[in-house]
This record gives structure tokens, sequence and C-alpha cells, in this order.
């Protein structure tokens, strides 16, 4: 049972830094496009955003124990934690 929380808790960890790291590179695009030294191709980014969007919750599941037998808890996209929409 510890092992699952430690597990849980690495995983959401570890997704909120590579959240993180995208988030700045995306921001240094977005500077270096406004600096015009590059163009962005937003359509593209957009795109590829609503595709991870869409195809999260049908890939994300949980594990759950209940009365000594493990269960596959399938999450749907308000159940999780991170802000998709901005």
């Amino acid at each position: 049972m510890h092992v699952c929380m430690l597990v849980g808790y690495f995983i959401r960890k570890l997704l909120k830094l590579v959240i993180f790291a995208l988030g700045g590179v995306l921001s240094f695009l977005m500077y270096l496009q406004y600096q015009g030294l590059i163009i962005v191709n937003m359509d593209k980014i957009q795109n590829i955003a609503d595709k991870v969007i869409t195809s999260t919750p049908n890939s994300i599941s949980a594990i759950s124990q209940a009365d000594g037998q493990f269960n596959i808890v399938p999450y749907s996209i308000g159940d999780l934690a991170i802000p998709f929409t901005g």
C-alpha cells in the first residue's frame, strides 16, 4: 500500500516538473516570436495540444484496492488536478 502511494506521489511530482518545463519552453518560443527572431505556427501547437487533451483521459487509469482485490479505475478529465485550459 505504501509503495503505491510513493509511486503515485513520484509520478505526480514528475508530471508537474514536465508541465513546468513545457511551459517554460513555450514561453521562450513566444518571446522569440515577439522579438521577431522566429515564426511560430500557433495552429500546429493548438492541434497538438488538442490531440493530447483528448487522448489523455482515455489512457489514464489508477489501481485501487477494495476488499483485498485490485481494480483499475479510469479517470475522467474532470478528475485530474491539472489545469488543461488556459
